[in-house]
């Protein structure tokens, strides 16, 4: 009891300290969270995509139609002193070439994304809606296209040429491989058929990173990592025009399920050559677009208001067809690293 009398004035005299410690608000009573009007996140690939930049680029009028072509032999054919020579009073001898078509067919491909009025009137001010929509429609669409080329044109057996590496000629074997005597062996193959020198060299991105660790194309410009050589730099060992590195990825999961991810491009490399855009010589191939359904990538936007569904709609659209126009001028390398 007495005990408790000595410490009750003390209890009374700190009490209100309890309360009012109680009643201070601390850092979470003073903040409500949301989102940041300075910072979003979205991934969106701007460059890695190849589809419309390994063959030559035509724009045309019409959904199909088609084109001429020249059988090549008949123009370098030997005739022979035999018809050349020309006797006293002899007629001069004249000959002919044959001449064939070819075809394409733009087929459109459309995707788009609806922008509900619950959607646009609640966002945060750091979401753009419109933009939102363009980036996604978009990037569907070039996704489809690029993949719609390395399906077509970046496998085996489509190539006036195909080489298939394994084991130490694969450029990732940095013992034995040799990379540029193989390019070298492959361009003039294409020039032994057609006369041309290829201008093109075009690889998936682990094979990019196995040319440019390989010791043979270090020891040519004395450098001893992969960050030092450029692509132009690679263009130049190769002794090409251009050195393209295919680099975009997809989504390979279904739609809900654990995020998977994958390059496009296999682990190959083509080598080409491709005319000029607006030449009419030979080329590889040609990007037939159709004028009217996309710009300079093949793609275009387009935006309106949808009564029934109280939305806004953005589709994207595309009309193009890839097409070889010479297999002959194609040097494929399937499996070119490891």
């Amino acid at each position: 009891m007495e005990m408790i009398e000595r410490i009750l004035p003390v209890l009374l005299v700190l009490m209100p300290l309890f309360f009012l410690v109680g009643m201070l608000p601390d850092q979470t009573d003073v903040h409500v969270d949301s989102a940041l009007t300075n910072f979003s996140q979205k991934f969106l690939q701007t460059s890695g995509f190849v589809f419309d930049k390994v063959f030559t680029s035509l724009p045309v009028s019409k959904a199909s139609d088609k084109y001429h072509t020249y059988a090549r032999q008949d123009f370098w054919r030997d005739q022979g002193d035999r018809l050349m020579l020309l006797g006293d009073s002899a007629p001069v001898a004249r000959g002919g070439y044959r001449m064939s078509t070819g075809s394409y067919s733009c087929d459109v491909r459309a995707f788009g994304k609806a922008i509900s009025k619950g959607v646009r009137s609640n966002a945060d001010a750091v979401i753009n809606p419109d933009q939102d929509a363009v980036d996604f429609v978009t990037q569907a669409l070039m996704v489809r296209l690029e993949a719609q080329w390395m399906a077509e044109f970046f496998v085996t057996g489509i190539w006036g040429t195909t080489s298939t590496l394994s084991g130490t000629s694969q450029w990732s074997d940095y013992d034995d491989s040799d990379p540029i005597t193989a390019v070298d062996n492959g361009k003039q193959a294409i020039g032994d058929l057609t006369g041309l020198e290829a201008n093109t060299f075009l690889c998936g991105s682990a094979v990019d990173l196995k040319l440019k660790r390989h010791p043979i194309v270090q020891a040519l410009y004395k450098v001893s990592n992969v960050e030092s050589i450029s692509d132009e730099m690679m263009a130049r060992v190769l002794g090409v025009q251009r050195y393209l590195v295919a680099r975009a990825v997809k989504a390979t999961d279904v739609e809900g399920a654990t995020a998977a991810f994958a390059r496009i491009a296999g682990k190959h490399a083509l080598l080409c050559y491709t005319a000029p855009d607006g030449s009419d010589g030979a080329t590889a191939g040609k990007v037939f677009k159709w004028d009217g359904w996309g710009a300079d990538s093949g793609i275009a936007i387009q935006s309106y208001y949808e009564n029934q569904s109280r939305s806004d709609i953005v589709e994207g659209f595309s009309a193009v067809d890839f097409k070889i126009t010479s297999t002959a001028l194609g040097y494929m390398f399937i499996d070119a690293v490891a």
